[in-house]
């Protein structure tokens, strides 16, 4: 068995291990707590959603994410590849159903990077794109959540996250100025220490994704901005999404707390971040939301209980949207095969070694 196969199936068994932890600690029916009062279980809450308010954030959900075809259209448009607004639309949510309903080794980026490739008849500059697409994304979710920290300090919980998510952009800050700095980079020969590091191709393939858009700083940071409002609606769609079950944290919580487990499903630990964003929402909801349950005998399996439910909804209801990707697959020409997958980083990461002198 080949090795990322092995990783594969490490991912899996991590993502159950996860989702059997978060499950085991879930009421699912509703329970009497230590004070005699009747709490809803998982099922109840399910069953007693506010429809209506569920449909509002799942329609903010669509928005969110077709609208995030637009900043990759742009970063295709200006490194030279003619795909339409229409065409980059079409392949996001195939990305999307291939991140979500199919994950696997091959992710949804790199179908999205085959595709253009095809279109195009270029290798290295669709996965440039989509690396550049991928990095923006997270980039503008850490800056909402941190921004959103700042009015938060007062609770030590969002200290600690306001530490790390600052601390984390001023790092990723002065690594992209080192990229970019081209007297930096002649004075300490950064290009021959970039082929020294290990998985140098790669850094060479960062480094290239930086260098194709060194010449439209403003359009990035332009994105950058349209990316953290857009960011802003898909935290509005799961804050409705959780009052339709009747959850108890305000909007303040969402606008950290989401993007910072969206930011944590994105680590490739297990497929699809299944597992992990289950855990952060578990881990969470009791330590940010014990202020607004008072007269609760046992807040914290309350507030777990809510947590991992919207968790659930959330998973279920983004799995049935992606769906609307796998439509598209069917009337694509040629759906990419794992290795129409390798083949393409295999060369774009060919490319950028030639691109560097290396040998």
């Amino acid at each position: 068995m080949k090795r990322k196969h092995w990783f594969t199936l490490l991912k899996l068994a991590l993502a159950t291990a996860l989702i059997a932890y978060v499950l085991s600690k879930v009421h699912f029916a509703d329970y009497v707590d230590s004070q005699g009062e009747a709490q809803s279980g998982l099922f109840s809450l399910v069953r007693d959603m506010d429809l209506p308010v569920f449909l509002a954030g799942a329609l903010c959900y669509f928005v969110a994410a077709s609208s995030s075809s637009l900043r990759w259209w742009w970063l295709l448009r200006v490194n030279g590849l003619a795909v339409t607004m229409l065409q980059a639309f079409r392949l996001t949510w195939i990305g999307i159903f291939f991140n979500i309903v199919i994950p696997g080794s091959t992710g949804g980026d790199v179908i999205k990077a085959v595709y253009v490739a095809r279109l195009t008849g270029k290798r290295l500059r669709p996965v440039l794109s989509v690396l550049v697409d991928r990095v923006l994304g997270l980039v503008a979710l850490a800056l909402l959540a941190a921004i959103m920290t700042l009015f938060l300090l007062d609770e030590p919980i969002f200290r600690f996250v306001a530490a790390l998510l600052w601390a984390g952009l001023a790092g990723l800050l002065l690594f992209v100025l080192l990229f970019l700095s081209k007297r930096l980079r002649r004075r300490i020969g950064f290009d021959r220490l970039l082929q020294r590091l290990p998985g140098s191709a790669k850094w060479m393939q960062f480094d290239d994704a930086l260098t194709h858009y060194r010449g439209h700083i403003g359009g990035i940071l332009v994105w950058l901005v349209a990316s953290m409002l857009n960011h802003f609606v898909a935290v509005i769609g799961v804050f409705w999404i959780g009052e339709a079950l009747h959850g108890v944290l305000p909007f303040s919580r969402y606008v950290v707390l989401v993007p910072v487990i969206q930011i944590m499903t994105a680590v490739p630990l297990a497929p699809a971040g299944f597992g992990v964003g289950e855990w952060g929402f578990s881990f969470f909801w009791p330590r940010c939301g014990a202020a607004f349950v008072a007269g609760v005998a046992d807040p914290a399996a309350f507030l777990r209980t809510q947590g991992v439910t919207l968790s659930l909804v959330y998973r279920l209801h983004t799995i049935l949207w992606s769906l609307l990707g796998g439509v598209f697959v069917l009337f694509e020409k040629g759906r990419p095969t794992e290795s129409d997958a390798e083949t393409l980083l295999q060369e774009a990461e060919a490319q950028s070694v030639r691109s560097h002198g290396a040998d």
